[in-house]
């Protein structure tokens, strides 16, 4: 479980680790691909507007899956800034904030750099001691054709950042008037920056990512009042892909694919059986991660659960796609009240020690194959639960609570 910070606390080690591993990306192609890692984000982004297949229009913006898929986005670009660094994770701006220290220590020159036309820093595209290869925006993936140099606007008043905004969108009960309530700001910031970040190539400046940690930061934070299933598009509208159980593209087995011809070429390929709800994500515990400010959509609280901390059921948490759901529930509190509280507490916290040292992995497969998921589901989890039911139900003249 890996935190994902505030950029105004970051130490300048964090900040120097994370930017070097941004510029790998940049710089590193994979055997077979056509363009680098980083730019490869750029063309998904990019392509997802316009998709043609099963899945038509837009699958990322508009509509209920804008923050799903966009979670699952950013998630997989930081597990490639991970597999350069595993110390480095995804920062996020804090731009609603109000406080002009988190927008100002995003924009600096040993980070980031400053707004304007970047001609000095990590992302010049003059070589420097920073940057020795310097960062040039591919032509085929400029919509707005900006340029190859990276640019933003000449400057950013912090006070026009929509922070009352993102507090209405807190207030709303209902996932059908919070996503857009947060999608609408969410596209004023990039206004804002402008330059390449006021079109759908936008990933080509990486503030891109921070922005949009701090999106789906807003919506974990809301997940803490609004958590599960049935609050994300319970009305089960929108186009295909942005329905709960509907994959998104492309994380969808190539049922669809991209109108969009520049970027075409640039798309890494995918495994059929890489498949990705917006299920799959709801739960930013099952996917390895919190935020600095909020627990995590399933309120994770490691002072309960074992004397290590390990208080998640991770396998299960995959299988159901929620803490919060009823059987994940019951199994941690049948743990927690039946099996670590009677006499064989001892020899039962050794095997939830191998437990938690394989379960995280396993959990991480089943999210991302979701045969492999079914089977564990209802070849392992779902036998399990019953019996515990069992014992629960046998055991529970003795005990006070299970």
């Amino acid at each position: 479980m890996h935190t994902r910070k505030n950029t105004a606390s970051l130490n300048d080690d964090e900040k120097r680790k994370f930017m070097n591993a941004v510029l790998a990306l940049k710089k590193t192609i994979k055997p077979g691909h056509s363009t680098n890692i980083y730019d490869e984000f750029v063309a998904i982004h990019y392509s997802v507007i316009s998709r043609i297949g099963l899945a038509t229009g837009d699958g990322g913006h508009g509509g209920p899956a804008f923050l799903a898929w966009h979670r699952e986005y950013i998630l997989r670009f930081e597990k490639e800034l991970q597999a350069v660094d595993p110390d480095v994770f995804l920062p996020y701006w804090k731009w609603e904030s109000g406080n002009a220290d988190d927008t100002d220590k995003v924009f600096t020159n040993d980070f980031l750099g400053e707004m304007g036309i970047q001609t000095s820093g990590y992302l010049s595209e003059n070589p420097n001691s920073q940057n020795p290869d310097g960062w040039t925006v591919d032509p085929r993936l400029d919509q707005g054709n900006h340029g190859t140099t990276l640019v933003r606007n000449s400057s950013l008043n912090t006070s026009s950042l929509p922070a009352s905004a993102v507090s209405d969108a807190l207030n709303e009960d209902n996932f059908h008037d919070f996503r857009p309530d947060l999608e609408s700001p969410h596209g004023t910031v990039h206004i804002l920056v402008g330059g390449h970040m006021s079109r759908m190539t936008s990933p080509n400046d990486p503030i891109f990512f921070l922005h949009h940690a701090n999106v789906d930061r807003i919506w974990a934070k809301w997940q803490l009042t609004h958590p599960g299933a049935a609050n994300y598009n319970p009305n089960n509208v929108g186009r295909q892909g942005h329905r709960l159980d509907e994959n998104m593209w492309p994380w969808d087995g190539g049922e669809s694919d991209t109108t969009i011809t520049s970027a075409r070429p640039l798309l890494p390929s995918t495994d059929p059986s890489d498949t990705v709800t917006p299920r799959d994500v709801l739960d930013i515990e099952a996917l390895d991660y919190v935020y600095d400010d909020v627990a995590g959509s399933s309120a994770w609280n490691t002072s309960s659960g074992n004397q290590n901390g390990n208080s998640r059921c991770f396998i299960a948490t995959a299988a159901y796609g929620s803490e919060l759901e009823p059987p994940v529930q019951f199994l941690r509190e049948f743990r927690d009240n039946i099996i670590l509280k009677s006499r064989f507490r001892n020899s039962f916290e050794k095997i939830l020690d191998v437990y938690y040292s394989y379960s995280p992995s396993v959990a991480n497969q089943m999210r991302r194959h979701k045969l492999f998921k079914h089977v564990m589901k209802y070849s392992v989890v779902w036998p399990f639960v019953a019996l515990a039911r069992l014992v629960a139900f046998l055991t529970k003249p003795f005990v006070k609570k299970f």
